[in-house]
């Protein structure tokens, strides 16, 4: 069969990439190998050599790597891999190895329109450093059009693993003898003021799965992209920020950032709350919770008002400061992906609230529980209840502080 690409989608709403699909006619002969490195070193797989090496970070500590063969190769490669507690996108968080396997099929299989993937049993395979491996051969078809298809999984006491390679039956052939992934060094990469930028958002991107900031530059880096797909990630970021912020252009944009970063945040608005109850900054808890309940205040309100204050508490006039400046940069990303900002004028904006909060918070621990209160007060959910979003939130921080790819682990004071 003839060999032919098919635009497909491989990112967290619609990142394009050319799907190959050829006939199961291929090379016979073994590939060279080569080791490709993910964003951030999250993990590193080993495939035949030469192949085009596009990423996308969809949390701090998760990667995606597309491998393409190009004209020379039948073959293409999509590797996964990051923190058990991290779910694909668009995906609930995988309970088990089998789990994981099927998300990362599913979402491939969801995000490149026509493809259909049918897969043999599953085979258990041994890999050195893996707790449990998981290897299945099938057919992919779209539009007429076949391949074979090979997928790897794998999981450590930490992380899980997936590779979906699609060619034609000596590239898959080749590919079985070769295809390897294993953890990355992450930690010893020399961390950047993006990263910095990153750590600032690395909870509202997990909670979404995804940075729109990487997503639609990755996109408009990627040859093949469709125009019409990075239409659409522009039209869903302008309709989020339009029905979330009232944003609708630059200007009513950076106008919000300023706000933001300035007196028109939560954290003025939590401020001045405090006032009006004649709350003073030497009032012990417990006299405010009496004041609260002498003044009728409900059990909801009594929540947001105590995150305020014990957020001042924390931080005196900074009280939230660290939600506000979060969202400012979360702002600023969704601007470029909605197509208001260019990339660089996102990453400039971004770095000027980054050095902000290096001056209003002096480490990660306090920006984060600052943002935590944040959100307590924002949502009006209870950080002391485990069955609230709020406490959900605080076990992200949490779970990505202790993570080996921590976003957390920038020096707070490097060099922007």
């Amino acid at each position: 069969m003839k060999k032919g690409r098919i635009k497909g989608a491989i990112g967290a709403a619609v990142l394009g990439t050319a799907l190959v699909l050829g006939g199961c006619q291929g090379a016979s002969g073994a590939f060279k190998t080569q080791e490709y490195v993910s964003d951030n070193d999250i993990f590193r797989a080993v495939l035949p050599e030469g192949m085009e090496q596009t990423d996308m970070r969809f949390q701090t500590n998760s990667a995606l790597m597309m491998l393409d063969g190009g004209d020379d190769k039948n073959l293409q490669v999509v590797v996964f891999g990051g923190g058990k507690e991290n779910a694909i996108p668009g995906q609930e968080a995988a309970a088990d190895l089998n789990g994981y396997k099927e998300s990362v099929n599913s979402y491939i299989e969801k995000n490149i329109p026509g493809l259909k993937l049918t897969w043999d049993k599953d085979n258990s395979e041994s890999r050195e450093g893996m707790d449990q491996c998981i290897s299945a051969e099938g057919t992919a078809e779209i539009s007429g059009s076949k391949a074979k298809v090979y997928g790897l999984y794998m999981e450590n006491e930490n992380s899980y693993y997936g590779g979906v390679a699609f060619g034609g039956r000596g590239e898959i052939a080749s590919v079985k003898k070769v295809m390897s992934i294993q953890p990355g060094e992450v930690g010893t990469r020399e961390t950047t003021g993006m990263d910095f930028i990153y750590g600032m958002t690395a909870v509202l991107d997990k909670a979404n799965n995804s940075n729109m900031l990487e997503l639609k530059k990755t996109m408009e880096d990627m040859e093949g992209v469709k125009s019409t797909d990075l239409t659409s990630i522009e039209r869903q970021a302008a309709a989020n920020l339009l029905s979330s912020w009232s944003i609708s252009d630059k200007a009513s944009l950076l106008e919000t950032v300023s706000g933001l970063c300035g007196d028109k945040g939560h954290n003025a608005d939590a401020l001045s709350v405090l006032e009006r109850y004649g709350s003073d900054p030497s009032e012990s808890r417990d006299a405010f919770i009496s004041s609260l309940e002498s003044n009728g205040v409900s059990d909801k309100e009594k929540i947001y008002m105590l995150a305020a204050y014990d957020a001042r508490a924390a931080f005196g006039d900074r009280a939230l400061k660290g939600w506000d400046l979060s969202r400012a940069v979360s702002v600023l990303e969704m601007g470029y992906a909605a197509g208001f900002l260019t990339y660089d004028e996102a990453v400039s904006q971004a770095t000027e609230v980054a050095k902000l909060a290096q001056t209003t918070f002096s480490s990660w621990e306090e920006f984060n529980q600052s943002y935590l209160y944040g959100y307590s007060y924002w949502s009006e959910e209870d950080l002391e209840d485990p069955s609230s979003s709020a406490a959900e939130r605080a076990q992200m921080v949490k779970s990505l502080t202790e993570s080996s790819a921590s976003p957390f682990r920038v020096d707070w004071n490097i060099s922007l």
